[in-house]
């Protein structure tokens, strides 16, 4: 590992095209979970906009949120702990905490902590709890133990008269939840989810299995996909899942987007360039009349970076791009995790890019764009609102940071990006403390 030096005052200057120089003194990309000691960093964005975050939950370790923007609630959990022969020492809980509609910061008087809905450990069942919409109304699901304590299974909370309540779904023993629908059209959410074999060994052994699906309802039938198809997403209509699929193109094994029917049960490849893709996230473009697109990280081999690239329908079923958003900043050329999200009828996608070419454990930063890319200039939007904060009163840090959520709040007047910062406490980058930030996005009407 290089050496890596910065003088005492650094400025990141973003020039008209949205790319702006930061000099390091290093030849290879600072892998693991690395951060770069940058003393009064200082980010001046192109149209002048300066990062404000903040703690979103002070107190609290929040990990992995996901937001209903119609109640605006949010909702997490807190994992188990370990004991060394892999029994539970006690149990996770999770948490149902109602947002801000003025500033966004997470309120504690009305948070619901339910501590029977015995959530597995993160480990190797990715996903936390996830929003679902149907004709019963918003739900959350998540992975929970079996009643043994020795496996992963499905687990919905609900409102029963009023109040939050756990329900294990019926035979889902060895099922780990990944993404439910959200489409309030459908009598009840479908579930997209991942078998998992074997019994837990602390925060591990379980081995990752074929992909499914099936409604909730009373008597459910699973379907299970083939082992090509591999993570994805509903579509809004919560009867197509957009994934990635393992494929061959130009002689190379990659992995190509796909989108899966379930109710004619066809597998549609939407790409035939040979590019790896990953993260894909649909949704209704309003600058489209509604119609669906589609961003997604895409693998760029000229210059060993990961793109985010937008891609609309051309009306004959076939994906055409609609914007390329190359990084942000030379040495933040990894890509991950873009999602969309809408304000004042205009489209927008947040990711997070972390330095050099790797994925996870990089130190990162967190952007935003508009998605037209037929907007008059002066409304187009690229910019950083991430921030490196001294939570420790020592120098500033490049620090690692998860998968942003956009919400938008004052009466639809505001957005606002959240994120977990892995600030170290020390100089060992395995001491950290993970903290919500709130961050201002600059998106705001009077």
């Amino acid at each position: 590992m290089k050496n890596i030096r910065c003088s005492r005052f650094l400025f990141l200057t973003l020039t008209a095209t949205f790319a702006f120089s930061l000099e390091i003194n290093a030849q290879e990309p600072i892998l693991g979970s690395q951060q770069i000691d940058l003393p009064d960093v200082y980010f001046q964005n192109a149209d002048g906009f300066v990062p404000e975050c903040h703690e979103a939950f002070p107190g609290w370790l929040v990990t992995d949120p996901e937001f209903n923007q119609d109640e605006l609630l949010a909702v997490w959990k807190t994992g188990p702990t370990i004991k060394k022969d892999s029994t539970i020492k006690t149990h996770g809980s999770v948490f149902i905490t109602p947002i801000d509609t003025l500033t966004g910061d997470f309120y504690s008087v009305g948070q619901v902590q339910i501590n029977e809905a015995n959530p597995v450990p993160r480990g190797t069942v990715i996903n936390g709890p996830e929003w679902a919409n149907s004709q019963r109304g918003w739900e959350i699901y998540y992975s929970c133990y079996t009643a043994d304590l020795k496996r992963v299974r499905l687990c919905r909370i609900s409102r029963d008269q009023g109040e939050w309540r756990v329900f294990p779904l019926l035979a889902s023993d060895g099922i780990g939840a990944r993404n439910p629908s959200k489409n309030s059209i459908l009598p009840a959410p479908n579930l997209y989810y991942q078998h998992y074999e074997g019994v837990w060994k602390g925060r591990a052994g379980l081995t990752k299995g074929n992909f499914g699906w099936r409604q909730d309802i009373e008597n459910p039938t699973d379907t299970i996909l083939s082992s090509d198809i591999g993570q994805g997403r509903w579509m809004p209509d919560g009867e197509r899942i957009v994934h990635i699929k393992a494929v061959r193109q130009n002689g190379n094994s990659i992995k190509q987007l796909a989108i899966y029917n379930t109710t004619t049960q066809e597998d549609r490849l939407i790409f035939f360039d040979g590019r790896n893709r990953r993260d894909p996230f649909p949704w209704e473009a309003p600058e489209l009349g509604g119609k669906l697109a589609l961003v997604a990280v895409v693998e760029k081999l000229e210059n060993n970076s990961w793109d985010v690239e937008v891609y609309r329908e051309d009306g004959q079923e076939n994906w055409i791009t609609w914007n390329v958003f190359t990084p942000i900043h030379k040495n933040f050329r990894a890509s991950f995790s873009p999602e969309s999200f809408i304000f004042q009828e205009k489209s927008y996608v947040s990711a997070v890019s972390y330095l050099g070419s790797d994925f996870l454990g990089n130190p990162s930063i967190i952007w935003i764009a508009s998605v037209n890319p037929d907007l008059p200039e002066t409304d187009k939007v690229r910019r950083i609102i991430s921030r490196e904060i001294n939570f420790s009163h020592q120098p500033s840090l490049f620090s690692v940071k998860g998968d942003p959520e956009s919400l938008v709040i004052r009466n639809g007047k505001q957005v606002r990006v959240y994120y977990v910062d892995h600030v170290s406490n020390s100089k060992k980058s395995s001491e950290s403390t993970p903290r919500l930030m709130n961050c201002d996005t600059g998106l705001t009407v009077p």
